[in-house]
C-alpha cells in the first residue's frame, strides 16, 4: 500500500516549494526551516506534525511562504485511515523594525491544498485535494551559528470531503454523495529551527 511519510513530504517542499522562485528572477530561497507540531485536538487520531517551508523576501516586512505539512489520522469513522499533505502558498508578514528578522513576530496566512489519500467504507481508496487555509502567529528568535527559533500557534481548515456512491465500492447503495471525510479545525503548537534570512 503506498501511503505518504514524513520525509516525502520534506522532500516535496524542497522541490515544490521552488516553483514560486521564478516569478521573482531566483529560485532560490531566502530562508528554509522545518518545523513539528503538536496538538491536544490530537488524542488518539492524529500522529504529530512534521512541517518545512520556505521563505522568499518581497520586502523588509513581507515575505511569500511555502509551507508543507504531514497529518496521518487513525480511527475517524468512516474513514478509518485518512494521510493528508497541505501544500500552502502565501505571505508571512514580520512586525517590528529588525532587518534581519531574528526577532520579533511574525503573522502566517494561505490558502492550502490537502493533498488527500482517504479510506472509503469499501476498504479502497480515493485522492482527494480540497482546498483550504492555514493562518499561524509565533515570535522568532535567534538561534545558534545563524539559526532561527520560531515558537508559535497554526491552524489548519480543511473542508469535508465527499465522494459519489458509484466510486466507493460495488457494496454502496443508493445514488448521491458519501462523506469521506468531516473535515478539521485544527490549532497546534509549534516549533521549528530555521536557516537564512
Amino acid at each position: 500500500m503506498n501511503r505518504y511519510t514524513p520525509v516525502s513530504a520534506i522532500c516535496l517542499i524542497l522541490t515544490a516549494g521552488l516553483l514560486p522562485g521564478h516569478s521573482f528572477g531566483s529560485a532560490t530561497p531566502t530562508s528554509l526551516g522545518l518545523g513539528w507540531g503538536y496538538s491536544q485536538e490530537l488524542g488518539p487520531r492524529l500522529t504529530a506534525i512534521p512541517s518545512a517551508s520556505a521563505t522568499w523576501t518581497l520586502n523588509r516586512h513581507l515575505s511569500l511562504r511555502s509551507n508543507i505539512t504531514y497529518l496521518h489520522e487513525k480511527n475517524s469513522p468512516p474513514a478509518h485511515r485518512s494521510y493528508f499533505v497541505p501544500l500552502s502558498l502565501g505571505l508571512r508578514l514580520y512586525a517590528g523594525q529588525n532587518l534581519e528578522r531574528t526577532r520579533g513576530m511574525y503573522l502566517d496566512a494561505a490558502p492550502a491544498f490537502f493533498l488527500s489519500k482517504l479510506e472509503d467504507p469499501s476498504g479502497g481508496f480515493l485522492y482527494k485535494a480540497p482546498v483550504g487555509f492555514e493562518v499561524g502567529t509565533g515570535v522568532r528568535m535567534a538561534g545558534f551559528d545563524g539559526s532561527r527559533i520560531e515558537i508559535g500557534m497554526n491552524f489548519y481548515h480543511s473542508p469535508a470531503v465527499t465522494a459519489n456512491t458509484a466510486n466507493v465500492g460495488p457494496d454502496e447503495r443508493g445514488g448521491g454523495r458519501v462523506s469521506l471525510h468531516q473535515g478539521f479545525d485544527l490549532f497546534a503548537v509549534r516549533l521549528a529551527i530555521g536557516f537564512g534570512d
